[in-house]
């Protein structure tokens, strides 16, 4: 880490981001929540080993550089690759958000190979990308869309054990399937023990191709339709499917409307 002044601005951010991405921290020694990104910023740079280099900026000496990116607010930070701004945020980030702001623009070799893994067509290969995530707790929104999409594939093997690692993850790391999957947990923990889990379970698997969605839905809503008696509790199958789907889905929407109708 290292502070700035202008003349040095060429030299430590513009040439330097050619080699490795710049963040440049706008700050000023009034202001607390700089003090508090600091700190943070200094680890996270020690943490990557070299793959970025971090950069202080006083405001307050520099208000020159500060207007020239159109600094507002501080802290403000910059991302520099070859020789321009690429990205920045404003404030005191946590660090999950600081994270995923860096790994879009910074190459992650362990990343990679498993979104390689990912996309193979073997299974076990996708077993063991999963295993390792799941281990070492590695995710980010890309890795999350395909820890999310393989829970299909625990489904077929009746592997509850691992859906719900899968799914604690999913929460406990606050990705954008975090709702759904806490969802889902409580319909494992509400249906672990019931001879037809594995039947409906089965029926959520088409939910990932988007050719059967509607299907499935169908499926669920005229089981409630056939037996109005427990509509109560076979609704649960059907909210379910709309965790899978998204809230938002037109299918989800379509039949949230369908199923108002019947209960009400």
């Amino acid at each position: 880490m290292k502070s700035l002044t202008a003349q040095d601005f060429q030299k430590e951010v513009l040439e330097a981001s050619f080699k490795v991405p710049v963040l440049v921290d706008f700050w000023a020694e009034w202001c607390g929540p700089c003090r508090m990104l600091s700190p943070l910023l200094e680890k996270l740079e020690k943490e990557y080993s070299g793959k970025w280099k971090l950069v202080k900026i006083n405001t307050d000496h520099e208000p020159a550089l500060a207007m020239q990116f159109n600094v507002t607010g501080i802290p403000h930070c910059v991302l520099f690759k070859n020789g321009k701004a690429v990205d920045s945020f404003t404030g005191a980030l946590p660090e999950r958000l600081i994270r995923n702001f860096l790994d879009k623009h910074i190459p992650n070799e362990e990343k990679v190979n498993l979104l390689l893994q990912f996309k193979s067509d073997s299974k076990q290969t996708i077993r063991n990308a999963i295993e390792k995530a799941l281990n070492e707790k590695i995710i980010d929104t890309e890795i999350a869309f395909y820890l999310w999409k393989y829970i299909s594939l625990y489904i077929e093997e009746k592997n509850l054990a691992t859906i719900k690692r899968i799914l604690n993850l999913l929460v406990e790391q606050k990705t954008e399937y975090s709702s759904s999957a806490l969802s889902l947990l409580d319909y494992l923990k509400k249906y672990e023990n019931d001879p037809n889990l594995w039947i409906y379970l089965e029926k959520f698997i088409d939910l990932f191709d988007e050719s059967k969605q509607k299907e499935v839905l169908e499926y669920f809503y005229q089981l409630i339709e056939q037996n109005l008696d427990k509509k109560q509790e076979l609704k649960d199958h059907l909210i379910a499917c709309f965790n899978i789907l998204g809230q938002s889905h037109p299918l989800s929407n379509e039949y949230r409307k369908k199923l108002s109708r019947l209960l009400f």
